[in-house]
C-alpha cells in the first residue's frame, strides 16, 4: 500500500570481535518501486575486560559502580 508504514527490527549478538556489513533487500509488491537496498554496518567489541596482571584486587566493589 502507497504511503504505508512497516516497523522492523534487527539484532546484532556477536560472540567475537568484528565487522559486519550486510545488505538487506525489501521487495514491493504491486508497486512501481519494485525494491529497496537498505546497507546495515556494525561493530562487536569483546564484552569483557582484560588486566595486565596475574592478580587484581577490587576489595568491595558493587555491580554497576565505579572504582
Amino acid at each position: 500500500m502507497a504511503k504505508s508504514k512497516q516497523d522492523i527490527t534487527i539484532s546484532f549478538h556477536p560472540e567475537e570481535a568484528k565487522v559486519l556489513i550486510a545488505s538487506a533487500i525489501f521487495k514491493f509488491t504491486g508497486s512501481e518501486e519494485g525494491s529497496k537496498v537498505l546497507k546495515i554496518s556494525a561493530i562487536g567489541k569483546y564484552p569483557f575486560l582484560t588486566i595486565n596482571q596475574e592478580r587484581f584486587d577490587f576489595e568491595t566493589l558493587l555491580v554497576g559502580k565505579i572504582a
